[in-house]
């Protein structure tokens, strides 16, 4: 059983933090006949799901409105299991497939543009920033949908990205932000006015 568990958690680095308070929750049962609910611990509906379909937890009370549930391992071996897998890291596919797509993406390109962006905003050429923003909020977002991924993942590479990544979701924040407080100036100024500053008339 532990090296399934060893197995489970490298192949899904975040569930460790989930068996850290699932053992929390079982030291403060004791001996108990009652168990421990997901909720009360933060442990979402489908990580309760495989670790019953892997026989981790088993479920020791259920109405309609409650769930309860208990480890079906000892305490020591399962701390051992996390142990194992923070002392020797590896890295999993998906931690791959992420480094692979975020590098596909070139965050650091996308930075730039960004910083162009903003020099455009500064300098009067909101037509143009705003054309380019448009172009590129796409693939901020997969980005913002990776950078879920790296901030759980213990693979030193992706964690290295993380900082990067941060930096781009700010930027794009900073300049969506900028953007609108420009077009809400614009709501307030002639129509010929913003034409000529929308670069449609000289």
């Amino acid at each position: 059983m532990a090296e399934e568990i060893i197995e489970l958690l490298r192949s899904r680095p975040e569930y460790v933090e989930y068996l850290e308070r699932i053992i929390k929750a079982e030291e403060e049962l004791g001996d108990s006949d009652w168990g421990w609910e997901p909720g009360q611990i933060g442990i979402p509906g489908h990580v309760i799901r495989i670790l019953l379909d892997n026989n981790i937890i088993k479920r020791v009370y259920a109405s309609r409105r409650h769930r309860e549930y208990r480890l079906t391992i000892p305490l020591e071996e399962a701390r051992r299991a996390i142990n194992e897998v923070k002392s020797r890291p590896q890295i999993s596919y998906r931690d791959i497939a992420t480094y692979a797509m975020i590098v596909t993406l070139h965050p650091e390109g996308m930075l730039k543009i960004l910083e162009y962006i903003e020099n455009l905003i500064e300098t009067g050429r909101l037509r143009g920033a705003v054309r380019i923003f448009e172009r590129i909020a796409v693939r901020v977002d997969r980005l913002a949908k990776l950078y879920d991924r790296v901030s759980r993942s213990q693979w030193k590479l992706l964690k290295e990205k993380q900082k990067l990544l941060q930096r781009v979701l700010d930027k794009t924040l900073e300049i969506a932000l900028k953007i609108d407080e420009k077009l809400k100036e614009l709501e307030e100024t002639p129509p010929q006015e913003v034409a000529r500053r929308l670069g449609y008339i000289d």
